[in-house]
C-alpha cells in the first residue's frame, strides 16, 4: 500500500526530530503504476542494446518502458533522447551505465540517462518522466531546450549521478516528486552554459517535494587542484537569473562541503534570494564543524549517529515504496582508488588497498587480487574513507608474503544476483 507522502515527517517525528508543520499533504501516484495520459503510444520491453532517440514525437506520446533495461556500450553517451510535441510522457525503465568510477571528467561530463529536448532545435513542453532509474551516467535527467516548460519528474531514482542528477539550465519551471538522488556530484543545475543565451527565469519555480537528495564524492573529479576527490554542492544555480526553489518534506545528506561553494555559483544551502515556499526539510550533515552555509528555518539539521539513523530509515522507507520489480542484469562498476586514483604504486609492508565500487542495486562483495589471485578476505561492506561512507571498500594487507618486483593489482566487485566486474589493472611494485 502506498504510504502518505508526509511519511518523511512522520518518521522524523518518531525518532524525536523537531520539525516545522505547514507543508501541504501530497499524494503522488503509486510507484510502478503508469500515469501517462492516453495518446500515441510506444512500448519498450526487455534488455535494450541501442539508444532510444526520437526528436519528432507527436504531442501526447506515451512511452511504456516498464520492463526496459538499457545496457549500452560506453561509446553511447545518451540513453534516451526525446522531443517533439507537448506532453510527451515516459514511464519506467532503467539506464544502466558501465563507466568506471575512475573515468575522467571529460569522459563522463556529456553522458546522460535521459534528455528531453534538443538545444535550439526541438522542445519537449510539459514533459513527464516517472519510475525511471539512471545509474552511473553524468546527468540523470536533462531538460535541454528552452521550450521544456512545465516539466515533471516523479519517482526518479538516480544512482551515482556523476555530474548533475537533474539539469535545468534553461531555467524552466518544474516539479520533482518522490524521487531518490542516491549520490550526485551536484544535485541540480540551473546555470546557463558559457556563451549560451537563456531567458531570465526569476519568475519560474522548481518545486521539490517528498524526495531524498545525497551528495557523493566522485573519483574522476574535475577540480584537480584537490588532494582527494570531492563533490560539488546541492545547487548549481544562478542567484541572479535562475528560478525560485520550493522545498517540502525533503531529506538532504552531505558528509563534506562543496569543492567550489558559492564562489562558482555552487550552493550547499538554497541559493540566496531564490527560495520560495519551504517547509519540513531535514539536512543531515556528517562533515566537520557546522554546516558550511546558513540554512533557512524550514530546515532541521541532524548530525552524527542520529543523522545516520534518519538517513538509513528514510532510504529504507523509499525503497519499500519503490521495490525493484525488474531482474538485476547489470554488474557493478569498480576501479582501484588507492593505489590508482591516489596513493603510491610502491607497496611495502602493511598497506591499505582501497577500491571504489557501486551497483544500481547494491554491492555485496569486493575481492582484491594480485596477478589474478585473491589476496585477503572479500570485503563485504564499505568503510568510511576520506569522507565517503558509501562506495569505498578497504583491505589492510601485508605485502610481505608476495615476491618483490612488478605485479598487477585488480579488484572484482559483485552484486547479490551474481553479476561481477573486474577493474582495470594497476601496476604496482612490491619492495619489502
Amino acid at each position: 500500500m502506498e504510504m502518505p507522502a508526509t511519511s518523511w515527517v512522520v518518521l522524523a517525528s518518531l525518532i524525536a526530530i523537531t520539525i516545522t508543520p505547514g507543508a501541504p499533504p501530497l499524494s503522488p501516484p503509486a510507484p510502478g503504476v503508469g500515469s501517462c495520459p492516453p495518446g500515441p503510444s510506444v512500448t519498450l520491453r526487455g534488455v535494450q542494446r541501442a539508444p532510444y532517440d526520437r526528436a519528432h514525437l507527436a504531442a501526447g506520446t506515451a512511452h511504456d518502458a516498464t520492463t526496459a533495461q538499457f545496457l549500452l556500450p560506453v561509446t553511447s553517451h545518451i540513453v534516451v533522447h526525446i522531443a517533439g510535441g507537448a506532453f510527451i510522457c515516459w514511464s519506467g525503465g532503467e539506464a544502466l551505465g558501465a563507466f568506471s568510477p575512475a573515468a575522467s571528467w571529460n569522459t563522463i561530463h556529456e553522458t546522460y540517462g535521459m534528455v528531453a529536448g534538443v538545444t535550439n532545435r526541438a522542445d519537449a513542453p510539459g514533459f513527464t518522466v516517472e519510475n525511471f532509474t539512471s545509474f552511473a551516467y553524468g546527468k540523470g535527467v536533462s531538460m535541454d531546450a528552452g521550450g521544456d516548460t512545465g516539466w515533471t519528474i516523479r519517482n526518479l531514482h538516480v544512482v551515482y549521478g556523476r555530474d548533475d542528477c537533474v539539469e535545468n539550465d534553461w531555467y524552466n519551471s518544474g516539479l520533482i516528486d518522490s524521487s531518490f538522488f542516491d549520490g550526485c556530484y551536484d544535485v541540480m543545475s540551473s546555470l546557463e552554459d558559457r556563451g549560451q543565451t537563456v531567458p531570465d527565469g526569476r519568475n519560474n519555480v522548481v518545486t521539490i517535494r517528498n524526495s531524498l537528495l545525497r551528495l557523493q564524492v566522485m573519483d574522476g573529479i574535475f577540480e584537480v587542484r584537490e588532494a582527494a576527490p570531492r563533490h560539488e554542492a546541492f545547487w548549481k544555480w544562478s542567484a541572479t537569473r535562475g528560478p525560485k526553489l520550493s522545498l517540502f518534506n525533503d531529506v538532504f545528506f552531505s558528509d563534506d562541503s562543496s569543492v567550489s561553494s558559492n564562489h562558482a555559483d555552487m550552493y550547499m544551502a538554497p541559493p540566496p534570494g531564490r527560495l520560495g515556499p519551504c517547509a519540513n526539510n531535514i539536512m543531515i550533515w556528517e562533515g566537520n564543524g557546522p554546516f558550511p552555509e546558513p540554512l533557512p528555518s524550514c530546515f532541521t539539521v541532524q548530525t552524527g549517529a542520529r543523522g545516520l539513523q534518519v538517513w538509513d530509515s528514510v532510504v529504507t522507507l523509499w525503497k519499500a515504496r519503490h521495490p525493484d520489480a525488474l531482474p538485476d542484469v547489470a554488474p557493478p562498476i569498480v576501479s582501484l582508488f588507492q593505489p590508482g586514483v591516489t596513493g603510491s604504486p610502491m607497496l611495502t609492508g602493511k598497506v591499505a588497498l582501497i577500491a571504489t565500487a557501486v551497483d544500481d542495486r547494491g554491492v555485496v562483495g569486493v575481492q582484491f587480487r594480485l596477478d589474478g589471485q585473491a589476496i585477503g578476505p572479500e570485503v563485504t561492506a564499505p568503510t568510511l574513507v576520506r569522507k565517503d561512507r558509501f562506495t569505498k571498500y578497504q583491505l589492510l594487507w601485508s605485502s610481505a608474503g608476495a615476491p618483490d618486483g612488478s605485479h598487477t593489482l585488480t579488484v572484482t566487485a559483485r552484486d547479490a544476483a551474481g553479476n561481477a566486474m573486474t577493474s582495470a589493472g594497476v601496476t604496482v611494485t612490491i619492495s619489502n
